[in-house]
Formats: structure tokens, C-alpha cells, sequence
């Protein structure tokens, strides 16, 4: 229906139309957002591991660094943890998970307040499922 239209718009009036269709609102009912329990469960576990996988000597040398006001380099950074369990909790490239962490990390003033802002940012992410 949709190219019939189209070509017709095209042949009468020689210039390209876009159709935009809009589902009704009962198939906007029938078709909400779902989250998959399994999915939020492994981008959970994902960043446990990854709290896990924290070097306090590496993350305490970065907090030193920046206090100091000198700034991070990557190696020192990518010392602090593992950060493809970084990546697939946030569900970005590594080097954003990177940067993400860096920027958590300048507003930290301790492993342990670290460690809190992880999780409350893990809380602000709701990881969900794309249902075709």
C-alpha cells in the first residue's frame, strides 16, 4: 500500500512524498517497551565483576593524581580495572566506558566513594531488550 501510494504521489506530482504511518493505539497498547529480566541481570553482574576487578592501588594513585592536580594518563587509568566488564555494563565501546569512569573518578575523593557513584550511576541505567 505504502509504494502504491508513493509511486502514485511520484507519477502525479513528480516529486518524492514520504508517508508517515503511525501505529494506532491499540497496537501502541499491545506493543510496550519490555525489559528482559536476563539482560538486567548480566549488566548487574557485569559491574559487580567489574568492582571486583579494582586495583586500590591503582585507584587510590589516580585519586592521588588528580588531587594533586596533575592529570590522568590512560595507562595508569586502565591499570585501575577491568574495563570490558565496564563496557558491557554500560553497553559502550571500552574507550566511553573509559571515559565514563574517568569522569566518576574525578569526582571521587575515595575508593570507597568510587565505588558508591558506580553503583548509584548502575542505577540510572536501565538496561533493556529490543523487541523487533
Amino acid at each position: 500500500m505504502r509504494k502504491a501510494l508513493l509511486l502514485g504521489c511520484v507519477l502525479s506530482t513528480g516529486c518524492i512524498a514520504y508517508l508517515v504511518v503511525s501505529p494506532s493505539q491499540s497496537q501502541q497498547r499491545h506493543r510496550r517497551p519490555e525489559k528482559s529480566a536476563s539482560t538486567h541481570i548480566s549488566h548487574q553482574t557485569a559491574l559487580e565483576e567489574f568492582l571486583l576487578s579494582l586495583d586500590a592501588a591503582s585507584v587510590r594513585k589516580c585519586l592521588q593524581l588528580r588531587q594533586n592536580g596533575h592529570p590522568i594518563d590512560r595507562q595508569t587509568l586502565l591499570e585501575c580495572g577491568d574495563f570490558s566488564l565496564y563496557a558491557a555494563h554500560q553497553s559502550l565501546p571500552e574507550q566511553y566506558a573509559i571515559g565514563h569512569f574517568k569522569n566518576i573518578l574525578k569526582h571521587s575523593s575515595s575508593l570507597e566513594s568510587l565505588r558508591a557513584q558506580l553503583h548509584e550511576s548502575a542505577l540510572l541505567i536501565v538496561p533493556t531488550a529490543s523487541t523487533p
